[in-house]
């Protein structure tokens, strides 16, 4: 083997090694930074934003095309239906809130949707809170979402995706 055969040999090594590299480097980025959802058993109890610890358990998940408040009802916009979830948690000293989007099995997200058009109250919470109450606290989460994407429903995940690592994205799955 020539001087010159020696050179290009050993610089196609170093190319592949650099590339090998790179590619498991940005293998690894890419799986860091795309969340990875795993579902829960219907009904069971997890933490879904790796942020807080605010245990959470989704009791129910409906549509509905129209929201009754205590004073008021309001239809949903033509094409689109309301999801209301219902989750059970055990409150946060710290005073964590239950921030959840409604995700899709294709991966789309929808935030929770402010009833600011509908006069009245809803018989619970929109929110989590860290007061003490009698019984189970519960809180009502309502999602304004195309009717197509109904049948489509996977479950309630943190809103937050910054969170960044290889660890799955809890999805709180309604009981069968």
């Amino acid at each position: 083997m020539t001087e010159r055969v020696r050179q290009w040999l050993r610089a196609a090594i170093v190319f592949t090694l650099v590339v090998a590299v790179a590619g498991a480097w940005l293998g690894y980025i890419n799986a860091r930074n795309t969340p990875h959802y795993r579902q829960t058993e219907p009904g069971a109890v997890a933490v879904p934003d790796q942020n807080s610890r605010l245990q959470l358990r989704l009791v129910s998940l409906v549509t509905t095309a129209t929201m009754v408040t205590s004073r008021d009802s309001a239809h949903a916009p033509a094409g689109a239906l309301y999801v209301v979830a219902v989750v059970e948690y055990v409150p946060d000293p710290d005073g964590s809130l239950c921030w959840l989007d409604l995700l899709a099995v294709d991966g789309r997200r929808w935030a929770t949707t402010e009833l600011t058009e509908v006069s009245g109250e809803r018989e619970l919470p929109t929110s989590c809170s860290s007061e003490p109450v009698n019984g189970t606290p519960r809180a009502e989460l309502i999602y304004l979402v195309p009717e197509q994407a109904v049948n489509s429903l996977a479950g309630l995940v943190s809103s937050s995706t910054a969170y960044r690592t290889t660890d799955p994205y809890w999805v709180l799955t309604p009981p069968g």
